[in-house]
């Protein structure tokens, strides 16, 4: 997930640049004019971090750690043998779209199949082409909407889409950083509260849960919506 390395500043072109620890020892090749540097001394240098590997993402990691906590607490939440893709792209129509991730689940004593596709975020609003593409997903696909953020809670404009949503017939599931830093005894115990599944599928008591922390009582009870 992570990988360490340094910033070196190139003395011919003066860019600095991020090197793994692999890419040099007493000389490194400096990645914008391709020069040969000789190595800083690194008690000087500080260290710097990257997201590597299936998770990298245009060295944007907020995002990235939001897929995996959203992923680690659907495979504590669901309880059974969970399938993930943490992204892949599809189409609607002719238009190509990225997805940040999908959960499914097979529970075996009542035989259904739950589906949750994922949008998270690290704390910014959601874009007007964002919003459009998985408001048309969802109602193309019928599937549950999961949008995550590791702020405290989604701002107003984001809150006004998910109304939207609902309205809309949308199914949508919303995780703050209240959900998402959850370990395992934290998430026994908030199932025990709020008497997880109880007449309902999963994803659909986790919807019903969290749009009335999200969005309130008043707007829940509007709608129908209750645990």
């Amino acid at each position: 997930m992570f990988r360490i390395g340094l910033e070196f500043q190139c003395s011919r072109c003066k860019r600095h640049n991020w090197y793994a620890v692999t890419e040099f020892d007493q000389h490194y090749n400096c990645k914008s004019c391709f020069a040969s540097e000789e190595t800083p001394r690194l008690d000087k240098t500080d260290w710097y971090y990257a997201s590597d590997g299936f998770f990298r993402s245009s060295n944007k990691l907020d995002g990235n750690v939001t897929v995996l906590l959203a992923l680690n607490f659907f495979m504590e939440m669901f309880d059974s043998d969970l399938k993930y893709a943490p992204s892949f792209t599809y189409k609607i129509g002719a238009e190509e779209h990225e997805m940040d991730f999908a959960a499914i689940s097979s529970r075996t004593v009542i035989r259904e199949v739950e589906t949750v596709f994922g949008e998270s975020k690290s704390g910014a609003a959601l874009k007007e082409d964002e919003r459009r593409k998985l408001k048309t997903f969802g109602e193309l696909t019928g599937a549950y909407i999961c949008f995550c953020t590791l702020a405290e809670e989604f701002d107003d404009v984001d809150k006004a889409f998910f109304r939207e949503l609902v309205d809309a017939d949308v199914k949508v599931i919303l995780l703050t950083r209240f959900f998402l830093e959850m370990d395992h005894f934290e998430i026994l115990r908030y199932k025990s509260d709020n008497h997880a599944g109880r007449g309902h599928s999963m994803p659909d008591w986790l919807m019903r849960g969290t749009i009335i922390r999200t969005l309130g009582q008043d707007f829940a009870r509007q709608h129908h919506i209750w645990v």
